[in-house]
Parts: C-alpha cells; structure tokens; sequence
C-alpha cells in the first residue's frame, strides 16, 4: 500500500464565477445564482488566494524576506489550482534570478527550496 494522496476541496462557498474556472455548471435544476461571497473561509479569514502566478511571485517574495528577518524558514501561499502550476514554473525558470529577487527585499539566504501541494506553494530559505 503506497501513500494515500490528499485532495484538497477548496470550492466551498465560492461565487459562481470562481467554480465555473474550473468546474462545468449543469443547468438542469433552477438555482439562484451564486454571487456572494461573505461567508467564503479565505474571505472569512483575511486569507488571500492568488490567481496570477506573477502576483503570487511578488508577494512571496514579500512575505518570505520578512519571515527571514524574523527567523521564520518556511513561507507559503495560497493559489489557485491553475496559479499553482503557473508559479511552479515561473520559479523553476527564473532559476537562480529568485536569489536576486530576494536580495532586493534585503534577504540573502544560502539556499532554497520550494514547491507546492495542493494550492500552497511554498519557499523554504536556508
């Protein structure tokens, strides 16, 4: 018996226009229509999920220098599962530029590692 994967449901209380990027919308029933968003748990929480893989590039960064200066390794985001990918690869092709980047929030760690499961994608600085 191998690992059991984990599968993350992020969709609950979403908006309409939020489900339908990623799930397709049977009209068979008369609904109404799904457009607030109060009670969603990342609005609830003052949690912000990322769509654009460059926005979520920017504040990682952000957030990943401030987290070092404080001694805090380990930084993450959340996005959304097409985001996710999208940031994946946009740090894999920056390359050795993510130092760079880094530096110019005043942080200059050794090494780093990163990557993501399920939505949160995630640098660990040594």
């Amino acid at each position: 018996i191998g690992e059991v994967p984990s599968c993350i449901y992020s969709y609950f209380c979403v908006t309409e226009e939020q489900i339908s990027q990623t799930h397709d919308i049977d009209d068979f029933l008369s609904i109404p229509k799904a457009t607030a968003d109060e009670y969603n748990y990342y609005n609830a929480k003052g949690i912000t999920v990322y769509t654009s893989a460059r926005t979520a590039y920017s504040m990682l960064l952000v957030q990943a220098a401030a987290n070092y200066a404080r001694g805090e390794k380990h930084t993450e985001v959340i996005c959304s599962e097409k985001c996710v990918e999208q940031l994946y690869e946009l740090v894999g092709d920056k390359g050795s530029d993510v130092y760079n980047d880094l530096k110019a929030y005043g942080c200059s760690p050794r090494g780093l590692s990163y990557g993501y499961k399920g939505s949160r994608f995630y640098f660990d600085l040594q």
